[in-house]
C-alpha cells in the first residue's frame, strides 16, 4: 500500500523538462499573468514571507552566478545572453566541477537572504497599509 510520504514525494518531485515543454508553459504563464486574478494573487503572495526551500532555490541560483562570473568569466547579463545548450553545458560543467562550492556559498547566503526577505515583507507591508 502507498503511504501519504510516498504519494506527496511523487507529487512533489520535479522531473526534467523537454525544451517544447518549457516553451509552451512558458505561454501559458504568459498568457495567465495578464489575467487580473493572476496580478491578485501576486499581490498577496508579494505580502507573505517566502518558505525556506524558496529562499534555498535563490541562495542556490546565486551562488551558481558567483561560481560562474569568477571561473566562467560571463556576469548575468552575458550568461542569460547564451543560447539554452550552451547554458545547460555550462551548468552541467559548473556543477560537476564546482558543486560543493555551490552548495556551501549557497548555505552562506541563506542567513543574509532570510534577512533580506524579513526586509521585502516589512518594506511591503509599510507600502501596502494606508497611514
Amino acid at each position: 500500500m502507498i503511504t501519504f510520504d510516498d504519494l506527496i514525494s511523487d507529487l512533489t518531485e520535479r522531473k526534467a523538462m523537454s525544451v517544447a515543454t518549457r516553451r509552451k508553459q512558458g505561454r501559458r504563464m504568459a498568457k495567465m499573468a495578464k489575467s487580473s486574478v493572476f496580478q491578485a494573487k501576486k499581490a498577496r503572495n508579494a505580502l507573505k514571507k517566502a518558505p525556506d526551500s524558496k529562499i534555498k532555490q535563490r541562495a542556490t541560483k546565486a551562488a551558481k552566478q558567483m561560481i560562474i562570473k569568477k571561473f566562467g568569466g560571463l556576469d548575468a547579463a552575458e550568461y542569460a545572453g547564451l543560447g539554452l545548450m550552451q547554458r545547460q553545458n555550462l551548468d552541467n560543467r559548473i556543477m560537476k566541477t564546482k558543486g560543493a562550492a555551490v552548495k556551501k556559498i549557497a548555505k552562506k547566503m541563506m542567513v543574509k537572504l532570510r534577512k533580506a526577505e524579513l526586509e521585502r515583507l516589512q518594506k511591503a507591508k509599510e507600502v501596502g497599509t494606508p497611514k
